[in-house]
């Protein structure tokens, strides 16, 4: 069992490192949110895109021998930091239990912690941009135009029976006492 939870943790410590590499509108959050995709991505293609794609944008053997290396380097390094981001993830928890919470202590650990994540994001733009590197400029541009287009943004739901009509004001209506019509004089008027 402990060797289950270990793995769902070690799954969950490369979230934050993969999530600035995921395909358009597969980011963690809304558009525009503190966990969207960000905008610098469009300019990078994915080792999976130039995979999917690599007879029409005629891939040499070079190309996909040094995009293979550039992806094992990267691999070993980012796994070797997804085991530091658990143990010290595991002592951020651990700080994170009594009550009251060492407030500095926490806080210390949670530098450490953030600094492995973004040494990792920073390791898988560093593969991307390689990646990119190794394409010539007409094989980047076919890829842009092989990209899938991202989602469209989904409209909010209304609720059951159309949009909430505005609050009312003190009296009833917009102004008026309950039940007059728009534009007919409210009770204060008549006197």
């Amino acid at each position: 069992m402990k060797a289950v939870v270990s793995l769902i943790a070690l799954a969950l410590a490369i979230v934050p490192l993969s999530a600035s590499a995921q395909p358009p509108g597969h980011g963690m959050g809304m558009a525009g949110g503190p966990f969207a995709r960000p905008a610098y991505m469009e300019k990078l293609v994915l080792p999976r895109m130039i995979m999917r794609y690599q007879s029409e944008i005629a891939l040499t053997d070079a190309q996909r021998d040094a995009i293979g290396k550039i992806m094992s380097e990267t691999q070993s390094k980012v796994v070797e930091l997804q085991w530091q981001i658990q143990s010290e993830s595991q002592k951020l928890g651990e700080l994170l239990e009594p009550q009251p919470i060492n407030e500095a202590a926490a806080l210390n650990q949670a530098s450490r912690l953030m600094e492995l994540e973004k040494e990792g994001k920073r390791s898988q733009l560093a593969m991307l941009i390689k990646v990119r590197n190794t394409l010539t400029a007409e094989q980047y541009a076919k890829l842009l135009t092989l990209r899938p287009a991202p989602p469209r943004p989904r409209p909010r739901p209304q609720p059951p029976g159309g949009p909430m009509p505005p609050p009312e004001a003190p009296g009833g209506g917009p102004g008026g006492p309950p039940g007059a019509a728009p534009g007919s004089p409210s009770a204060a008027e008549q006197h």
